[in-house]
């Protein structure tokens, strides 16, 4: 009678920890905002930085902050959102680049509020590790 009572146990435990593990697979979270610098993080001398910005679109996007920075160097780039009208994908370029390590971040901003992401990278490395 034990046996029967801990295999019917065990059943029910696995039975229950199935359910809730399929339905955290089934509920698939995607990230607001993410940046990725398109050729590497690591970058020639005098390189082009281009990031491939991806924003979900959603009737709350507003504007989204696209820049870079470095010690002695900034960029940014702004562009108005047209809430989920707006493209998935963009991309931005900022060429011709001192050497230093860079932060690019993006900052998406909402009716209510705001999201960001970041990446690093790095300028300046000889190009014959490219070839």
């Amino acid at each position: 009678m034990k046996r029967l009572f801990w295999f019917l146990l065990a059943i029910a435990i696995g039975e229950i920890l199935g359910f809730y593990a399929a339905d955290a697979l089934a509920e698939k979270k995607t990230l607001p905002v993410a940046v990725v610098i398109e050729h590497g993080a690591i970058l020639p001398h005098k390189g082009t930085a281009r990031l491939r910005v991806t924003v979900e679109p959603n009737k709350a996007n507003r504007g989204l902050w696209t820049a870079i920075e470095a010690s002695g160097y900034a960029a940014a780039h702004y562009e108005q959102l047209e809430g989920d009208r707006s493209p998935k994908t963009r991309w931005t370029e900022f060429p011709d680049l001192p050497d230093g390590n860079y932060t690019a971040w993006v900052r998406l901003l909402k009716e209510r509020g705001e999201t960001s992401a970041s990446t690093t990278f790095i300028v300046g490395h000889d190009e014959d590790i490219f070839q």
